[in-house]
């Protein structure tokens, strides 16, 4: 078998737990990134972390609760997706 086969056969469903780990943080880290969307976005396209930002510039605190919220309940979804991926690595591992 060749390297390419060894790497899908073999090498990524053992990594894939990890693979999701790391799927999961990035999640993570990306829907709170407000430098970055700020700068890289496209003209006209805001995003939730650019909603909340916005509305609590000018202290419209009820108008960036529910983004907030969306932001959270994304979070905890991705965060809820990394402990399930520990549990089965470590069950796999085991």
């Amino acid at each position: 078998a060749g390297p390419l086969r060894t790497a899908v056969v073999v090498e990524i469903p053992s990594a894939r737990y990890g693979i999701l780990a790391a799927t999961a943080l990035l999640c993570v880290d990306l829907i709170k990134e407000l430098p970055i969307t700020l700068l890289l976005r496209p003209f006209g396209v805001d995003t939730l972390s650019v909603w909340v930002w916005q509305a609590t510039s000018e202290s419209l605190w009820a108008q960036a609760a529910v983004p907030s919220l969306v932001m959270v309940a994304i979070g905890m979804l991705a965060v809820g997706a990394l402990l399930t991926a520990i549990e089965r690595g470590a069950e796999f591992v085991s």
